[in-house]
């Protein structure tokens, strides 16, 4: 337990305080049956967490506070959250065709069996 502080103290200023919401946010998830403990996470709640944490310390913090301990500009933040959208429409993609091929399957199992 010791190794994990001394290696929390050398984390910089931000992740220091943002270390802080995360714990908070996943104690409070810290209960039987918890999605939290799911063996495959889903990316829908774990997003919504995300969100949810930085929501909050934007609040509680200020977004000026935050801008400037991460040295942020808007041109980068931007760039970030556009990236971010692109992989998430490319997994819905890879979605969607797994849901069309699985329609085709299905389809094609249909007709077998309406043939017999």
């Amino acid at each position: 337990m010791q190794d994990i502080e001394y290696l929390k103290s050398m984390y910089p200023a931000g992740v220091k305080l943002l270390q802080g919401y995360v714990t908070e946010a996943c104690d409070r998830l810290d209960y039987n049956n918890s999605p939290m403990y799911d063996e495959f996470p889903d990316q829908l709640m774990v997003n919504r967490l995300c969100d949810t944490i930085c929501d909050t310390v934007i609040s509680s913090e200020g977004n000026e506070r935050i801008k400037s301990m991460w040295n942020i500009r808007e041109t980068d933040r931007k760039e970030l959250e556009t990236a971010e959208i692109h992989r998430d429409m490319e997994r819905l993609e890879k979605d969607n065709d797994i849901q069309e091929t699985a329609d085709e399957v299905i389809m094609k199992m249909i007709s077998i069996l309406l043939r017999e």
